[in-house]
Order: structure tokens, then C-alpha cells, then sequence
């Protein structure tokens, strides 16, 4: 408890962090997928579109594009937008 406290203390978004710190100062850390620390899409395996938007708004005709990222994360969802996405998206993450 208070290693967590001492390490985000004066964190403006802690749990954007909070995962990554506790893991890698874990007795976890060697079976992570990566241990490189930087933005590429390799070390967070995070599927982010800045090119189309700001970020851009992932629609149902990306799902193939998504789904061969070869991330396990991706933003940006609306299911304002188009719900349908992230429905098709939960259904295979739940049933394969």
C-alpha cells in the first residue's frame, strides 16, 4: 500500500499507470510480451488512429482492421456512433 501511495502520489492519471508499475516491479515482469517502454504500438499493443482523427472513431466496417492489428487495445469507440462495433467486438472477445 504504500509503495502505490509513494509511487502516485503526484500522478495526474494514476491508472493509466497504475497496471504497468505494479507489473513490472512484480516477480511477473519476465513473462511480459515486452519489456520495451515507448509509444510503438509493440510495447503497449494499443491500436490508436491519429491519422483519420483526434483520435479517430473506430466504425464497424474496421473490425477487420482491428481485429489484424495485432493489439490487444484500441481506441476510440462510440456507441453513439456505432454501437454495433463494439458489440461485434465483445462477442468474439467473449466467444472466440
Amino acid at each position: 500500500k504504500s509503495f502505490v501511495f509513494r509511487q502516485f502520489k503526484h500522478t495526474y492519471i494514476p491508472d493509466e499507470f497504475f497496471v504497468q508499475t505494479v507489473m513490472i516491479n512484480s516477480n511477473f515482469a519476465d513473462n511480459l510480451h515486452s519489456k520495451k517502454f515507448d509509444d510503438d504500438h509493440e510495447a503497449c499493443l494499443r491500436y490508436i488512429d491519429w491519422t483519420r482523427g483526434h483520435p479517430y472513431t473506430f466504425k464497424s466496417e474496421d473490425y477487420d482492421e482491428l481485429m489484424n492489428s495485432g493489439c490487444l487495445f484500441a481506441r476510440k469507440f462510440s456507441i453513439v456512433q456505432d454501437d454495433k462495433i463494439v458489440r461485434k467486438i465483445t462477442s468474439t472477445v467473449l466467444n472466440g
